[in-house]
């Protein structure tokens, strides 16, 4: 028998995905160096290179370097101008240091131990821990960076969601009809029809009326909260004149927390079946928070302080099963969402953990660095790699040692 902490996975959703950045400054410009500028110890210098690094072109960046600088080194070499494969590629990009990006946890095991506060290699290599501490860089970037952070885009039951921007509008509101009553359904459809409604008639329900499907879908939605609070003016098959249909999704906080959550579950703008690089709010840490565009250091605290230490109770709740829970909670106001929508997420479908195989002896120990995909039906191994070099990582009070000799004499 053993005792101990014998396993866990992280969500990778909790860390930034570096990956993903490039998908940010399509939302809002310059919004990726912003991300990557609440990183301990970072610069604008260092953020645009690590940019440069990963984009596509030879295009340098206010503060950053392409491959111009990079073939004057010695050796020369190229920007890579694609994703990373490992975080640890980092190190080939102008200004990354170990001391940056491991700081000194030395064995990667998420922790400072004692020895690596006073470790005289790490000392001849210039890594001071308590200097490190100092800044908050006593586990270096690596710590909250991640390349694979996934989640699924369906809803609870696991099926696909309804794509709102569905050209087929007949096809279109079949799906809506099947999951929301015939009013959601006949304003959505309407809304891409015709858009907002600006005028100062007060609406109708749309309930009973009979849809123009020969009128195209003239208008997109960036996101299921342009839906929120907003009229829409429409001609019906058989009247003469347009009608103006009320929101059935109005701005009042009480009613958002009625019918957000339905209706985030089962719609979605986007026809992917995953989305990328969305940081989990309900686990990652203040330090990967502070950089998400338009959080404020009022919006932060207020979200620290209601969603508590991050749990397995904090997941389950259904009050966080949406991110638009720091809209319901009033902690951010409904133009301050859309804002942060594009990037935040209550949990994803990648996972991480550590795999350690030892002897109690401590004569040997193997180590693994492991991701899990939960993104595909199958999951599956995405990325592997041993790291045994680094040691064991964990005591054995940690990782559990037998407890054989807790009942030898007893008659079990």
């Amino acid at each position: 028998m053993l005792g101990g902490v014998r396993y866990g996975l992280e969500d990778v959703s909790s860390r930034l995905n570096l990956n993903a950045l490039l998908f940010a400054d399509e939302n809002i410009e310059g919004s990726a160096r912003e991300i990557l500028m609440a990183l301990p110890g970072m610069s604008e210098e260092i953020a645009d290179a690590i940019l440069d690094w990963i984009d596509e072109d030879e295009e340098i960046r206010e503060y950053g370097v392409e491959s111009e600088y990079y073939s004057t080194l010695d050796p020369p070499y190229a920007a890579k101008n694609q994703p990373l494969d490992t975080v640890e590629e980092l190190l080939l990009v102008r200004g990354v240091t170990p001391q940056l990006l491991f700081g000194a946890d030395a064995n990667r095991n998420g922790t400072i131990d004692p020895h690596e506060f006073s470790d005289p290699m790490g000392s001849e290599a210039g890594i001071d821990a308590a200097a490190l501490a100092e800044v908050e860089l006593e586990r270096g970037w690596a710590a909250y960076l991640t390349l694979f952070s996934q989640e699924r885009n369906v809803n609870a039951l696991g099926q696909p969601r309804i794509f709102l921007n569905n050209d087929n509008l007949e096809e279109l509101y079949s799906q809506l009809t099947t999951v929301f009553d015939e009013e959601w359904a006949i304003f959505i459809v309407a809304y891409r029809q015709a858009g907002a409604y600006d005028g100062q008639e007060s609406g109708e329900s749309g309930a009973g009326q009979q849809l123009d499907f020969e009128q195209e879908g003239k208008n997109k939605l960036t996101q299921v909260l342009d839906l929120i609070g907003k009229k829409v003016e429409i001609k019906f098959q058989g009247n003469e004149q347009p009608t103006v249909l009320q929101s059935p999704f109005p701005e009042d906080p009480t009613a958002l927390a009625f019918y957000l959550p339905t209706l985030l579950d089962q719609v979605s703008t986007s026809k992917e079946l995953t989305i990328p690089g969305r940081i989990n709010i309900n686990e990652t840490s203040a330090t990967v928070l502070a950089g998400i565009p338009g959080m404020t250091e009022d919006i932060l605290a207020s979200l620290l302080e209601r969603r508590g230490v991050p749990s397995e109770e904090t997941a389950l709740n259904m009050s966080f099963q949406h991110e638009t829970w720091l809209l319901t909670e009033g902690i951010v106001t409904l133009e301050e969402m859309k804002s942060m929508i594009p990037f935040v997420c209550t949990g994803g479908d990648v996972f991480q953990a550590q795999i350690v195989g030892y002897y109690e002896d401590e004569a040997a120990a193997s180590r693994a660095e492991v991701i899990f995909d939960a993104t595909t039906p199958l999951p599956r191994v995405l990325f592997w790699r041993d790291i045994s070099h680094l040691g064991r990582g964990y005591p054995l009070d940690v990782l559990g040692a037998s407890l054989s000799a807790t009942f030898e004499g007893l008659d079990l």
